[in-house]
């Protein structure tokens, strides 16, 4: 399956492109090692896991604070965890020319006011993160 139209998926919603600033987007298909060491003579032995884990982050565009809701209401109503903000997402990989759905939490965020408005706070950029488990 190639690039379906959308970078990310959380839950059955689609981000739209509108919330993910231009060159922000970054996805990591990460190997995961367990017990890997450098012996004596500084060689490596890998111990690298079959289980992949998915990190995506991209930061917004300014955004007015009725976008910023509607941006994190598609991120809160697709919870499946509240208390661990976590979501199922689905991520187009690059270098698998796939999709990869896992579950992943939410980053902390943290959020900077560029100014107040008549509709509302306008945000400056802001990093949004989810790491796979």
């Amino acid at each position: 399956m190639a690039f379906q139209g959308y970078h990310i998926r959380v839950g059955n919603t689609v981000i739209p492109e509108k919330y993910i600033k231009y060159d922000s987007l970054q996805t990591t298909y990460e190997t995961l090692d367990l017990d890997s060491y450098r012996d004596a003579n500084g060689h490596l032995h890998r111990n690298a896991l079959s289980h992949r884990s998915v990190k995506v982050e991209f930061e917004t565009p300014y955004l007015y604070h009725r976008d910023m809701q509607n941006l994190m209401s598609i991120i809160r109503n697709n919870y499946v965890s509240a208390k661990e903000q976590s979501v199922n997402l689905s991520v187009y990989i690059d270098e698998l020319d796939d999709y990869v759905e896992q579950k992943c939490y939410l980053v902390n965020t943290t959020w900077k006011k560029a100014q107040n408005s008549p509709l509302g706070y306008i945000y400056q950029p802001t990093r949004i993160a989810f790491i796979g488990y």
